[in-house]
C-alpha cells in the first residue's frame, strides 16, 4: 500500500471516529416504536428499580442534583432506571436550545451503569411554537430518548410507561382512547406473567378531571391488579395510599424533584430526592426515597399533610396588608404596618416574621443529618435589596386558633434618602403540627407595599420590581421609569429595562390573555382606578415603531405609535413614550401602575411592577 493510500485510510478512520464521537447520545429505549415491549436479561431474584423525579424548572443549579442522583444510583447498582418525566426545561422557541438541553441531560445520565428508560413529560414534548398540533419536539424526544409510551418486562416486575400529554392526539394533559386500548392489552399481557405491575407517568392524571380516570383507567387497574401508580409533575412528594375501585389494591404515589425548582421546606413535601423500588420474587414491592446519604420511608410526606401545606401556600387571604409603609424618599419614616393573618386550617398555627436582610442560609430538616439548600438556590439578589433602609422593631409571633384571624403589627423606621427604594422583603414563617407530630414550617415570602407618591419632573428613576415573590423570577436587575412633562396635561415615560433576551416573536392573542400572560415581552400601563381605570399595552418590538393599544370593550384598540425601541442589543431596552391629555384621567394626583412582562425565550411570564397590584402609586401633576 502506498503512503498516500495509508494516509487516506488513516484519515477515513479518523473522520469516522470523529463522527461517532459527536453522535447524539441515546438511551436504551431510543429508536423503539411507541408501544414496544422492551426486555432485559434475567438477573437476581430481587430487583431494584431507581426512578428520577422531575428535573425542571430548575436553572443550571438543578443539574447538581441530577449529577448527584446519577452517582447515588450507581452506588446502589439497581437493575434499571426510569423517570417520571420533565427531563429538560424545554418550552423554548429555539429548537437548537431544546437540542442542547437534551444533549446536556443525556450526557449526565450517560454515566449511569444501568439501562435507562425515561418517561416523557410536558417539558419534553411541548413545542416552542405553542401550537398543540406541532409534534416537532415529541419527534425529537422519540429520536433521542425513546417511545412516548411502552411496557418493559423485567424478570420480577412489568413497568408500563404512559404518555400523559396525549389528550385525543394533542400535546396536552390527558390520555387518548388509542393509548387506553393499548394500556388494556399491556395490562392483560403483564397480568399473564403473574408478576407485579407498576405504572409510571408524568402528570398524575387521576387528579385531572377531564381525563375521567375513574371511568376509563381505574377499572382496568382493578381488573388486572396493578400494584403501584407513580407520577410526578407537582414537584411535591406525597404518598396517596391505596385507592380505586372496590377491592382494588393499587397504591398511588407522587414524587418530588431531582434538580427541579422548589420553594418550600422538605417537611412541606418539596425536596431533591430519588425513589427506589425493591421488587421481591414473591411479588412484594418496597419503595423508598433517598437524598444524599439519607433514606426516607414512602409515607414521609402524607397526602393530608401536603394538602395542609397547600392551604397555606396557596391561600391568598392568609396574609393581607391593611396599610402600607411610608415612603422614606427625602425624609425619615417611622410607622407601623398592620398585617391581618387568617388561619385556613383545622389545626392551630404559629406565625412569625423575619425581614430578609442577609443572604439566606440553608434549611435544616428536623433531627435528620441533612439540609435543603432551597433558600440559597432560589434567592434573587437583583430584586431584593439587602441594604434596605427599613429597620423593623422586634416582631412578636402569633398563635392563631383554627379558622381564626389575628393582627400582627410590624413597627419600623427608615432613614430618608435621595433615591426611591424597593419595598423590603419579609419571610412570614407559618408552622403547624402534622399527622406525624412534626412541626412543619411553611415559608410565605412577601414584599411589603410602599405608599408611593411621585412628582412629575422630579428627575428620579423609580424601580419596577417583583412585588409578588416568584422563585422563577429572572436573575436580572430591576427596570426603572422616569416621569416628565414638557407641556400641560402631558405625561412622558422614560422606561429602561435590563433584559438579556427580548421575546418579540410570540403570537399576539388580541385578547385578555395578553394582559396577564402574554407570549412576548410587554409593557402595561394602568391609569386611574376602579371603574374609571384605563389599561394600555405596548408589545416590546425591534425594528419598528411600537404601537400603544388600549384594552377597551374586551379588545385592543390602537391609540398611537411610539418611538422605536432603543439600546435593545445591549442587554437593556429603552422606551420613551408620551401620553397626551386625552389619555390621562382627570384630577390630581393620578393613580398609576406600570408593569413589565418578561418571557426571556420561554413563556413562564414574569411580571415586575411600579407598585403592588391593587395599590397603585399616585402621580402628582406639575
Amino acid at each position: 500500500m502506498t503512503s498516500r493510500a495509508i494516509l487516506c485510510s488513516f484519515l477515513l478512520v479518523f473522520f469516522v471516529m470523529q463522527e461517532r464521537s459527536h453522535a447524539a447520545p441515546q438511551t436504551a429505549a431510543a429508536g423503539k416504536p411507541d408501544g414496544a415491549t422492551l426486555t432485559l436479561a434475567p438477573r437476581a431474584k430481587q430487583q431494584v428499580i431507581a426512578i428520577f423525579p422531575d428535573r425542571t424548572t430548575g436553572r443550571d443549579w438543578g443539574l447538581r442534583y441530577l449529577h448527584e442522583g446519577v452517582q447515588d444510583i450507581n452506588r446502589v447498582q439497581p437493575d434499571a432506571v426510569f423517570s417520571v418525566g420533565d427531563l429538560v426545561q424545554g418550552y423554548t422557541r429555539l429548537q437548537e436550545e431544546f437540542s442542547r438541553q437534551q444533549a446536556e441531560y443525556l450526557t449526565i445520565v450517560g454515566a449511569l451503569k444501568a439501562p435507562y428508560f425515561p418517561t416523557p413529560g410536558n417539558h419534553d414534548v411541548v413545542s416552542g411554537s405553542r401550537d398543540a398540533k406541532d409534534r416537532t419536539y415529541a419527534d425529537l424526544y422519540r429520536e433521542r430518548f425513546g417511545p412516548l409510551y411502552f411496557s418493559t418486562e423485567l424478570e420480577l416486575v412489568t413497568i408500563i410507561v404512559l404518555f400523559t400529554e396525549d389528550g385525543d392526539g394533542l400535546i396536552k394533559a390527558g390520555i387518548s382512547d388509542a393509548q387506553v386500548a393499548w394500556l388494556e392489552k399491556s395490562l392483560a399481557s403483564a397480568a399473564a406473567r403473574k408478576k407485579p405491575i407498576v405504572l409510571l407517568m408524568h402528570r398524575p392524571l387521576w387528579h385531572d378531571r377531564a381525563t375521567k380516570w375513574e371511568q376509563r383507567i381505574d377499572p382496568l387497574l382493578a381488573k388486572y391488579n396493578a400494584d403501584w401508580v407513580i407520577a410526578g409533575h407537582f414537584h411535591a412528594l406525597q404518598d396517596e395510599g391505596t385507592r380505586g375501585s372496590a377491592g382494588g389494591k393499587t397504591r398511588y404515589l407522587i414524587l418530588g424533584t431531582c434538580g427541579g425548582s422548589i420553594d418550600q421546606h422538605p417537611l412541606a413535601g418539596q425536596l431533591q430526592h430519588l425513589t427506589f423500588l425493591v421488587v421481591h420474587e414473591d411479588g412484594k414491592i418496597e419503595p423508598y426515597h433517598q437524598i444524599a446519604g439519607t433514606t426516607l420511608p414512602v409515607d414521609w410526606m402524607r397526602a393530608e399533610d401536603q394538602a395542609t401545606s397547600y392551604k397555606l401556600k396557596g391561600g391568598a387571604k392568609v396574609i393581607a396588608f391593611k396599610n402600607a409603609l411610608i415612603d422614606p424618599l427625602g425624609n425619615a419614616a417611622v410607622g407601623t404596618l398592620e398585617v391581618e393573618i387568617e388561619n385556613p386550617l383545622d389545626v392551630e398555627i404559629n406565625i412569625s416574621a423575619q425581614p430578609i436582610k442577609d443572604f439566606p442560609q440553608p434549611w435544616t430538616v428536623g433531627n435528620l443529618s441533612w439540609i435543603s439548600r432551597t433558600p440559597i438556590d432560589i434567592f434573587n439578589p437583583f430584586v431584593t435589596d439587602l441594604n434596605t433602609p427599613f429597620v423593623f422593631f422586634p416582631i412578636e409571633s402569633k398563635t392563631i386558633a383554627p379558622h381564626a384571624k389575628a393582627t400582627m403589627l410590624l413597627g419600623y423606621s427608615a432613614d430618608g434618602g435621595p433615591t426611591p427604594v424597593v419595598g423590603p422583603e419579609v419571610d412570614f414563617i407559618v408552622t403547624f403540627m402534622d399527622s406525624q407530630h412534626r412541626t412543619v414550617p411553611v415559608h410565605l415570602r412577601r414584599r411589603l407595599p410602599i405608599a408611593r407618591t411621585i412628582t412629575i419632573n422630579d428627575g428620579l428613576r423609580y424601580p419596577i420590581t417583583a412585588w409578588e415573590y416568584s422563585e422563577y423570577d429572572e436573575l436580572e436587575a430591576n427596570g426603572s421609569v422616569l416621569f416628565a412633562s414638557h407641556a400641560p396635561n402631558e405625561l412622558m415615560l422614560d422606561i429602561r429595562v435590563p433584559d438579556e433576551l427580548l421575546s418579540t416573536d410570540g403570537p399576539t392573542q388580541s385578547s385578555s390573555k395578553d394582559l396577564n400572560d402574554p407570549a412576548r415581552d410587554l409593557l402595561r400601563i394602568e391609569l386611574g382606578e376602579g371603574a374609571s381605570k384605563r389599561t394600555f399595552i405596548c408589545f416590546i418590538e425591534t425594528g419598528a415603531n411600537i404601537a400603544l393599544r388600549e384594552w377597551k370593550d374586551n379588545q385592543f384598540v390602537l391609540v398611537t405609535s411610539a418611538v422605536p425601541l432603543l439600546d435593545a442589543s445591549f442587554g437593556e431596552w429603552h422606551l420613551k413614550l408620551t401620553l397626551d391629555a386625552s389619555l390621562l384621567p382627570e384630577g390630581n394626583p393620578i393613580p398609576i401602575n406600570i408593569g413589565i412582562a418578561d418571557n426571556d425565550g420561554h413563556y413562564h411570564t414574569q411580571w415586575r411592577w411600579l407598585a403592588p397590584k391593587g395599590a397603585p402609586a399616585t402621580l402628582k401633576r406639575p
